[in-house]
């Protein structure tokens, strides 16, 4: 009686697996064609979100700008070095420079006004299209108490409201913003005392709002 041919059970399995790399080509097509569907289903969902809301007509203005900025102190630059630091800002894409205009170094004397640094800031922001959020912050040694730091608010704070005033008349729509102070809601920056909310919102009044026939 003959024996059919003896074949081990290891060999055939082993003749059987796919090569490693024909492996990997299948795997790659399988990935490939889920994400060409998972694409198509997410297309799909936008386009019916599009249709369902078809966006904001140019012509409404909207509740904010979200082009980008960035906050800098450039009155320390030559002219040469603030040309070229404005065209970069401009080449990245920024918009707005959100610039101190510090009280204690433009009217470091009552009624005595250095505009020179600032001026080269507005002029070359507008020459190279960036708009400008000045902060208006620190105190000069003759408006607030002795031996205090500039981040101290005003003894008087109708000082810091004739200086606004004159800042505002300076430059007029130059300058397309103003913030009133620079983290008043820190004690560090309101010379080290308890923040007030309400001598705050008596100091940002007259920062903001001082009458044209009040003078010192």
């Amino acid at each position: 009686m003959r024996h059919p041919p003896f074949v081990r059970i290891s060999d055939t399995y082993s003749s059987q697996q796919p090569e490693p790399r024909h492996a990997w080509s299948i795997f790659w097509l399988v990935l490939l064609i889920a994400l060409a569907i998972i694409g198509m289903w997410l297309g799909l969902g936008l386009r019916r979100i599009q249709s369902a809301y078809p966006g904001i007509s140019p012509n409404v203005p909207l509740a904010a700008d979200k082009s980008y900025g960035v906050n800098a102190d450039l009155t320390q630059l030559s002219s040469q070095e603030l040309d070229r630091t404005l065209a970069h800002m401009s080449s990245l894409g920024l918009r707005w420079i959100r610039h101190p205009f510090n009280w204690d170094e433009i009217e470091p004397a009552r009624g005595e006004f250095d505009w020179d640094p600032w001026d080269r800031v507005v002029e070359g922001a507008s020459t190279h299209g960036l708009k400008l959020i000045a902060v208006l912050d620190t105190t000069p040694a003759w408006a607030r108490p002795p031996g205090t730091s500039p981040l101290t608010p005003p003894t008087e704070l109708a000082d810091f409201g004739y200086f606004s005033r004159a800042l505002a008349e300076h430059y007029g729509d130059r300058i397309n913003y103003y913030q009133i102070w620079d983290e008043p809601n820190l004690s560090a920056h309101w010379g080290d005392q308890f923040v007030a909310p309400s001598r705050l919102r008596t100091f940002v009044a007259r920062g903001s709002h001082q009458p044209a026939n009040c003078r010192r």
